[in-house]
């Protein structure tokens, strides 16, 4: 991607990947009654080497989460947590490094289902 404006001013694309990635996820989830149920998970993601743009300053991720669901026969709900550690990078705009270091997330997610 190569907007105009910014090749002009950086003579660079405003986003380039050199080489595909893979990212893991795996989960466990357990079933504790009718009505409840839980999972953990945790994904992966490897850094790139080179420096990122400033529409992608980050350099893979690893990140852990815990969910919890609870069913009716007419109701579902489930709230989720994922803590992201986000990899370090160095965002080049133009002749200027940004450095993105120590960087975390923190997901959270509820869902809300009806059945009728």
């Amino acid at each position: 991607m190569k907007p105009d404006g910014y090749a002009y001013a950086t003579s660079k694309s405003l986003l380039s990947y050199d080489n595909d990635t893979t990212t893991y996820n795996i989960g466990l989830g357990r079933k504790f009654s009718d009505n409840w149920s839980g999972a953990v998970t945790y994904g992966y993601e490897a850094a790139q080497s080179g420096k990122g743009s400033p529409t992608s300053p980050t350099n893979g991720n690893s990140k852990y989460g815990v969910g919890v669901t609870y069913n009716t026969e007419q109701l579902s709900s489930t709230l989720a947590v994922q803590h992201v550690e986000i990899g370090d990078q160095i965002a080049n705009i133009g002749s200027h490094d940004s450095p993105m270091t120590d960087n975390t997330g923190l997901v959270t997610a509820l869902k809300i289902s009806a059945k009728f």
